[in-house]
């Protein structure tokens, strides 16, 4: 048989489609190694309260108008606000959850610690404010979006902590409304897709937290690009708070580990399930937060009872840029 020459080859090209790999993700996930938060113009903020402690997965029963989630001693109280429901009219409170609530939250806390001013602008319709959370506009979206954003302007937050030592014991709590002022219109056109109000709507962030934000340097880095790319991959929540917080974590972690039980987990994150059914919905959805934070991927141990965190660099640091050229589809020619 005849030896070819190995300049003579014929190299014939891998598609990737055919063997099951989006392009378009993979080089989304390849520019999240590569570069940096800072330098993809990524870097965001969320308080460090919504950090520690989770918003409801899901929408709380009527009549229920407080969430409470406790960490390590401290403890995260939500009370409802009260909010006009788009559909009906009606005065209802509602806690806000799911995603809507928690890309609003970032959204915010991003704008306020970039610009140091209270005032957020939403924008002049649901159509462009969904698109900059990420989420399009269609069948209740809107509605959905007027809720979570009174819902989440409106809440009443209380951080309680009890001490105790040899000599005694005590109590310290605060609390903070999210914001003193808000400014919504809410469309009442139903063809309304793109130009749905004729007014802009805003939330002004009340002093304590924007104090919170800024001056106490509350505001913890999240990368926007890693969150986004969660957002769009799962259908609930619970990743983009296992993301945040494995973020936040895993760096100040010591590389000997500490071990934290399922129960601890299950009581600061934003789900009523019991330990057995907790402990499997973070096994299942671990995978994805790692598609975006490979450096954590020797640094979360299942053991019995729990898992044991280790040392991981943070995703956050500015790195220097290597260029590399995206991988194109065979459709893009």
């Amino acid at each position: 048989m005849a030896i070819v020459p190995a300049s003579k080859k014929q190299i014939t090209p891998i598609n990737l489609e055919e063997r099951g790999i989006d392009v378009a993700d993979l080089n989304v996930l390849t520019d999240l190694e590569l570069r940096s938060a800072i330098e993809r113009n990524d870097l965001a903020f969320l308080f460090s309260g919504f950090v520690n402690f989770s918003l409801p997965l899901d929408r709380i029963e009527p009549g229920v108008f407080e969430w409470e989630r406790e960490n390590m001693g401290v403890t995260m109280r939500v009370t409802a606000a009260k909010i006009t429901d788009p559909a009906t009219g009606e005065k209802v409170y509602q806690i806000p959850y799911g995603k809507m609530a928690r890309a609003i939250l970032l959204h915010i806390c991003t704008e306020a610690v970039r610009t140091g001013e209270p005032v957020i602008d939403l924008g002049a319709s649901a159509a462009e404010y969904l698109k900059k959370l990420g989420f399009s506009l269609g069948g209740s979206t809107r509605q959905t979006l007027y809720r979570q954003i009174q819902a989440v302007a409106g809440m009443h937050l209380i951080m309680s902590a009890e001490m105790s030592n040899s000599e005694g014991q005590g109590y310290e709590e605060a609390e903070m409304l999210v914001s003193k002022k808000r400014a919504l219109w809410f469309s009442t056109r139903p063809d309304a897709e793109g130009q749905d109000s004729l007014f802009s709507s805003s939330i002004t962030l009340s002093d304590d937290f924007m104090n919170a934000l800024v001056a106490q340097r509350r505001g913890i880095p999240v990368d926007e690009g890693a969150w986004r790319y969660i957002n769009t991959h799962s259908r609930s929540a619970f990743p983009l708070d296992m993301y945040t917080w494995l973020a936040y974590r895993l760096h100040v972690c010591p590389k000997k580990g500490v071990k934290v039980p399922w129960e601890r987990l299950a009581a600061q994150f934003g789900t009523t399930m019991n330990t057995h059914e907790f402990a499997r919905h973070f096994r299942a959805h671990l995978p994805l937060v790692l598609k975006v934070y490979p450096q954590a991927e020797d640094s979360v141990k299942f053991v019995r009872g729990g898992v044991i965190l280790y040392y991981a660099p943070s995703p956050i640091p500015e790195r220097r840029s290597r260029k590399r050229p995206a991988i194109k589809s065979p459709t893009d020619e």
